[in-house]
């Protein structure tokens, strides 16, 4: 497994300070839990603040008894002022998420939303995640959706492979018959 570098936040903070026009010295991301070590990651939660403003934040950890996925949750975006909306941060938000899972050596990302909330929807559906699962959560009676994004595992047996065996095996189990 890779390590992220400690200056890995540098190009995202660039971004935010051009996107927002800001003075870079104002932009701090920031993380709580060890997000630099290369083995045992378990969860760290990032923070972005302008000045003293809160503006997202979002956590990462390890899916249990599978250390291939990550889960990226608990996303929160301030209710920040109108001239700072609609600049790309949730994008650059997902961005960031997919670059550490990538780094770190993952395989797929996951993560779950509300189907209201329609901006986060068009962020993943615009970045390639995969729509797996649509449900009613019975604890909240919210609508959710499992997304799935793929990280570029090269291990993953064709599709065409897969199926061919499949029929392979039908037609020897109609002719048995």
């Amino acid at each position: 497994m890779n390590k992220l570098s400690k200056n890995f936040f540098n190009k995202y903070e660039e971004q935010i300070a051009t996107i927002l026009d800001k003075e870079r010295n104002t932009i701090c991301i920031t993380t709580e839990g060890d997000l630099y070590h290369d083995a045992n990651f378990n969860e760290c939660e990032i923070t972005l603040e302008i000045g003293d403003d809160f503006i997202f934040s979002f956590t990462l950890c390890d899916m249990i008894g599978c250390c291939g996925i990550l889960i990226y949750t608990l996303a929160k975006v301030t209710e920040y002022p109108k001239d700072i909306r609609n600049r790309g941060l949730g994008t650059l938000m997902s961005n960031m998420a997919i670059d550490i899972a990538k780094i770190l050596g993952y395989g797929i990302l996951i993560a779950t939303d509300v189907t209201c909330s329609n901006i986060q929807q068009k962020i993943f559906i615009k970045q390639g995640w995969q729509e797996r699962i649509k449900f009613v959560n019975p604890r909240t009676d919210n609508e959710v959706v499992m997304w799935e994004y793929h990280l570029g595992n090269e291990h993953e047996p064709e599709e065409e492979e897969y199926y061919e065996d499949d029929e392979d095996d039908q037609v020897e189990e109609e002719e048995d018959n």
